[in-house]
């Protein structure tokens, strides 16, 4: 009899990106947060459902004090599900990035709050992705004009 410790059964994974953004305009702080969860879910040994979500907010203080607060908007990325019917043969219905069921951890990279920096007082090309539910900027590059 096998030792269930040391079986390869299949284990749920959570994984995924999580990060903050700063920002102060008239003296007006806002903090954006961005939250990427990554579930892997083993159903027996020939099922595996994938799913990623996002989560982002836009929190700010009132002008008159108290507390944090603001829109969080929630979306469903994608949704797999695989039926490994044999080593050489798995089906997968859903949405999904890849052909490969592979998560893609470049495809929504945090913005990078230090490369601004390096282009202080010059021209620049910004390229980037609007999000149109919270109207956030999300950079991609920054080049020289």
């Amino acid at each position: 009899m096998r030792n269930r410790l040391t079986s390869d059964s299949p284990a749920p994974i959570l994984t995924g990106t999580a990060g903050y953004f700063n920002f102060v305009t008239a003296g007006q702080n806002q903090i954006n947060t961005q939250i990427h969860p990554v579930l892997l879910l083993p159903l027996g040994d020939r099922w595996l459902v994938e799913s990623r979500a996002a989560f982002q907010g836009a929190f700010q203080r009132p002008p008159d004090g108290g507390p944090y607060g603001g829109p969080v908007s929630k979306n469903l990325d994608y949704t797999q599900v695989d039926y490994i019917a044999d080593p050489y043969l798995t089906v997968t219905v859903g949405r999904f990035l890849t052909p490969f069921g592979i998560f893609n951890e470049r495809l929504y990279p945090l913005d990078n709050q230090d490369l601004p920096s390096n282009f202080v007082g010059e021209r620049v090309k910004l390229h980037g992705i609007l999000d149109p539910k919270t109207e956030i900027i999300h950079v991609v590059s920054i080049d020289l004009e």
